[in-house]
């Protein structure tokens, strides 16, 4: 089975608890053979402005950043990682700050890539596609189903 958490806080925010249980939880599962996705933002809990790069260096992981393509046109920032078995994808905000969320438009992009994969030429960058394929995998077979962990309480849709 494949396992998507999906939020607008940063999953890899070192000063989280939340982001540190959420982290152990898929990590472990992970350990265990399960397919475990992320698609978050870049919301962080610290006091001031952070940037990603910060918290990259803080825990000293390396990343892949490239253009996603949308199904709307255009394309958004995105982050690729590998941490302990999870993949996870992040999308930098202009802002870190929790009372800052994410626009309109930025919530919009959001839930395309979580809807839609948006990888480089309109692919499934890195596994979450949670419509039904055109064609391919059943997804009414457990072993192709993606569950989806959902956390949008602040995001605003105009």
């Amino acid at each position: 089975m494949r396992l998507l958490f999906s939020s607008i806080h940063c999953y890899l925010d070192p000063s989280s608890g939340a982001a540190l249980c959420t982290r152990e939880s898929l990590e472990l599962l992970a350990e265990r053979g399960m397919d475990c996705r992320v698609l978050t933002t870049g919301i962080l809990d610290p006091k001031r402005e952070t940037s990603l790069d910060e918290v990259f260096a803080t825990l000293e992981l390396p990343v892949r950043r490239f253009q996603a393509e949308l199904g709307m046109g255009g394309a958004a920032e995105v982050i690729d990682l590998g941490v302990n078995g999870v993949l996870a994808t992040l999308m930098p905000t202009s802002s870190s700050r929790a009372e800052r969320p994410p626009d309109p438009r930025v919530s919009a992009i959001f839930l395309e890539l979580a809807e839609h994969g948006g990888g480089p030429g309109g692919g499934d960058r890195s596994g979450f596609q949670l419509r039904k394929p055109e064609a391919g995998p059943d997804p009414a077979k457990p072993s192709q189903r993606m569950a989806l962990i959902l956390s949008l309480p602040p995001l605003v849709l105009g």
